[in-house]
């Protein structure tokens, strides 16, 4: 009983909680505070998604880095290997 009781209750909640969102301002500043203390707020997720976005720029930066050294030396192997060669011959 004790549940479904609580069923009622949180189905009665959701229909008027947006009513008293809409229409009682002191309503909405509590429901904000409760939230706030388990919920980020939307300035806080911008910040985190552009500091995720700084990161991958970053990491992007050393990446392409990297792959400009690996080139230049796999041109030096490449010229290693063919004046190893021309030895040979």
């Amino acid at each position: 009983m004790a549940v479904s009781l609580a069923k009622e209750e949180a189905r009665h909640i959701l229909s008027v909680l947006p009513f008293l969102l809409r229409k009682d301002d002191n309503f909405r500043r509590e429901v904000s505070v409760v939230l706030s203390e388990s919920l980020a707020t939307k300035d806080e997720l911008n910040r985190v998604i552009a500091e995720i976005q700084k990161s991958r720029e970053e990491a992007n930066r050393r990446f392409e880095a990297m792959d400009k050294r690996f080139e230049a030396m796999d041109k030096r192997f490449e010229e290693l290997t063919k004046e190893m060669n021309n030895r040979f011959e």
